[in-house]
């Protein structure tokens, strides 16, 4: 057997981060978290597993370690009342939004009225020798009237 390799400081704390997402993000078990990790940074397991329990030992490590469970505390109780704050002012914004008849006001929700005049036609009046004719010319999304692939315009390819 060869000799151990050495790892500098920034190489464990990296593997230590790595594995902490990895077991947040996809919830997976320990073990393969430090599968998938030592396999990134071709370190075995075992390693990754004594530096994960000497950074949760080392209360001062400022890696943000799993065994912290007083801030992560904390953190749960600010972010509820966080939550329970919104909810609050989300009623009251909702209970605003009453027009003058005590009519919810839908102004952002999708109504038969609103889908046609975003999707339906431009009415202009052309004024003849025989009267006014009301023109009705299609909404199209990207702004042409021309659907796309179709136009009046010929193309002449250059160099004829």
């Amino acid at each position: 057997m060869g000799a151990p390799r050495k790892f500098d400081e920034e190489t464990r704390a990296r593997a230590v981060r790595l594995y902490q997402d990895r077991l947040r993000d996809h919830g997976e078990s320990k073990l393969a978290a430090r599968r998938h990790v030592g396999e990134l940074l071709d370190v075995n397991p075992a390693t990754i597993r004594n530096w994960v329990e000497a950074a949760e030992r080392e209360p001062d490590s400022g890696s943000g370690s799993v065994g912290n469970g007083d801030d992560a505390a904390a953190e749960l109780r600010r972010l509820r009342a966080e939550n329970a704050e919104l909810r609050r002012a989300n009623e009251i914004l909702k209970t605003a939004s009453l027009d003058s008849t005590g009519q919810r006001n839908n102004a952002g929700e999708r109504s038969e009225q609103r889908t046609n005049t975003f999707n339906g036609y431009r009415h202009r009046d052309f004024d003849t020798r025989a009267g006014t004719i009301d023109v009705a010319i299609p909404k199209l999304r990207n702004g042409s009237y021309f659907p796309t692939g179709s136009s009046n315009v010929d193309v002449v390819p250059s160099g004829l």
